[in-house]
C-alpha cells in the first residue's frame, strides 16, 4: 500500500469527540501499517523492529542480525584419533562441532557448535563451510559403524578455505553496515510521512530537537528507533480510553455474528474479536480486563446465535447450546472447540445416513425372494436385466436425494 493511502498517526487528544473515538478505534490499524512500513527497510527491520533472520531475508539483513563466526582448528577426540590412526593433529572440520558432544554414542545426536549455528542459518560463507564439514563428518563416522572395512579419514576443510571464507564474511559485514547507514534517512522520512504535523512537533519538543530546521534534519541526529518509540508513545491513546473503546467494539461485534457457513466472514470476524481481547490483556485496565469483556461477549454472542432467524447454521447453534450448558468453557477458545466438535458430528452424521441408505437399497435390489421368484416364473434374460437396471436407477436416485439433502442441511 502506498504511503499516501495509509492513515497517519496523530495525537489522541486532537479533534472533536467523534474524531477522537475514531482515532482510538483505528489506532491498532495505524500502528500495524507503521510496523509494516518499517519492515520494508533495512534500518526499520534491524534497529527499529529487531526482527529475526528468515530464509527470505536479504544478505545484508542476515549479516547484521547474526554475530560474526569463526572456525578454528581443533583436535579430534581420542576415540576418533585411535579409530583413524591419526597422529596428534588438528583439523578445521572438528572446529565446527560442539566438543561437549559424545561422538561415540549416537551419530544422529551430533550438534554443530553453538557459536556457528547462527552463521549456518544465516548462509554466511563460514556457515556454508561449517555445514559441509558437519555433513562430511557424519557420513564418515556413519560408514565406519555400518561397514566392517577400514575407512580412511580425510579432512574436508583446509586452512586456506577457512581464511578465504572469513575474509569474505568480513567484507560482507562491512557492506551490510554501509547499507544500514544509507537506509536510516529514508526510514526516518517514511516514518515522519505517517505522522501528522502536530505529532511531529511534539516528538521534536520531547526529544529536544531544534525547531529552527526541518524535522527530518533535526531528528536525523537521534536513532531512528528512539524516534519511532516516541512517535508510538505520543500517538497512542490513554490505556483507559483505549480499553473502553475496545470493550465497546467487542460488545458491538457480539450482537451481530456472521454465519459460520460463510468461512471467510467468520474467520475475519473471529480475528477481530481475538485481536481486541488480546489488546485488552496487554492494557490490563481493572474495569476492562480480558476476562470481564470476554465473559460479556460470550453471553451476548451465544444469545445472538440462538436467536438468529437462519436455520441453516446448525453447527453454530449446537456449539452455542453446548457452551451454554457448560459442556465447554465459556470462552472464545471454548466456543471454537465446541464448533469444531459440532462440525465433526455433522460430518459423521451425514456419512452414516448416506452409508445406511446405500446398504438398504443394495440389499433390497439383491434380496433372495426376488431372485427365486424370477427363477420360478421362467422370465427371459431381458426381463431380469430390466429389473436389475430399475433397482440400480432407484439406488442412484435415492443416493442423490440423500446427498442433496445433507449438502443443503449443512455446508462445510
Amino acid at each position: 500500500m502506498p504511503i499516501e493511502d495509509m492513515k497517519q498517526l496523530r495525537l489522541p487528544g486532537h479533534g472533536n469527540i467523534r474524531e477522537q473515538a475514531i482515532n482510538v478505534r483505528e489506532h491498532r490499524v495505524v500502528i500495524s501499517c507503521l510496523q509494516a512500513l518499517m519492515s520494508t527497510t533495512l534500518c526499520g527491520s534491524v534497529e527499529v523492529l529487531r526482527l529475526s533472520a528468515m530464509e527470505a531475508s536479504s544478505a545484508h539483513f542476515r549479516y547484521l542480525v547474526n554475530p560474526m563466526a569463526r572456525i578454528s582448528a581443533c583436535k579430534p577426540p581420542e576415540s576418533v584419533t585411535e579409530r583413524f590412526n591419526l597422529v596428534s593433529s588438528t583439523h578445521h572440520d572438528w572446529g565446527t562441532l560442539d566438543p561437549s558432544q559424545d561422538f561415540d554414542t549416537d551419530v544422529e545426536n551430533w550438534k554443530m557448535s553453538v557459536a556457528l549455528i547462527p552463521a549456518f542459518r544465516a548462509q554466511t560463507h563460514i556457515g556454508v563451510l561449517a555445514g559441509q564439514a558437519f555433513l562430511h563428518l557424519k557420513a564418515t563416522l556413519r560408514s565406519t559403524e555400518n561397514d566392517g572395512e577400514e575407512v580412511k579419514y580425510d579432512g574436508l576443510l583446509t586452512k586456506a578455505e577457512v581464511a578465504d571464507a572469513t575474509a569474505r564474511d568480513v567484507r560482507a559485514v562491512a557492506e551490510a553496515n554501509c547499507a544500514l547507514l544509507n537506509s536510516r534517512r529514508p526510514t526516518l522520512e517514511a516514518l515522519l510521512a505517517l505522522c501528522e504535523d502536530g505529532l511531529i512537533r511534539e516528538i521534536c519538543l520531547t526529544l529536544g530537537a531544534s525547531e529552527d530546521i526541518p524535522p527530518s534534519m533535526a531528528l536525523a541526529e537521534y536513532p531512528v528507533a528512539d524516534v519511532y518509540a516516541k512517535a508510538v508513545e505520543l500517538g497512542s491513546p490513554p490505556p483507559s480510553l483505549e480499553a473502553r473503546v475496545l470493550a465497546t467494539e467487542v460488545r458491538t461485534l457480539a450482537s451481530s455474528p456472521p454465519s459460520s457457513v460463510d468461512n471467510e466472514s467468520y474467520v475475519k470476524y473471529m480475528g477481530n474479536v481475538d485481536s481486541a481481547l488480546s489488546r485488552l490483556a496487554v492494557l490490563r485496565q481493572p474495569a476492562y480486563t480480558r476476562q470481564i469483556v470476554e465473559a460479556e461477549f460470550i453471553q451476548l454472542f451465544l444469545s445472538a446465535i440462538r436467536n438468529a432467524e437462519s436455520d441453516q447454521d446448525y453447527p453454530a447453534k449446537d456449539a452455542a447450546q453446548a457452551v451454554a450448558e457448560n459442556r465447554f468453557p465459556r470462552t472464545l477458545a471454548g466456543y471454537r472447540r465446541a464448533l469444531d466438535n459440532a462440525r465433526k458430528e455433522a460430518d459423521a452424521g451425514d456419512s452414516v445416513l448416506i452409508e445406511n441408505a446405500l446398504i438398504a437399497l443394495l440389499q433390497e435390489a439383491s434380496s433372495p425372494s426376488t431372485t427365486s421368484a424370477k427363477g420360478k416364473s421362467g422370465r427371459n434374460r431381458r426381463g431380469k436385466q430390466s429389473s436389475t437396471s430399475t433397482a440400480l436407477v432407484t439406488t442412484l436416485n435415492v443416493t442423490e436425494q440423500v446427498w442433496n439433502w445433507s449438502s443443503w442441511n449443512y455446508v462445510t
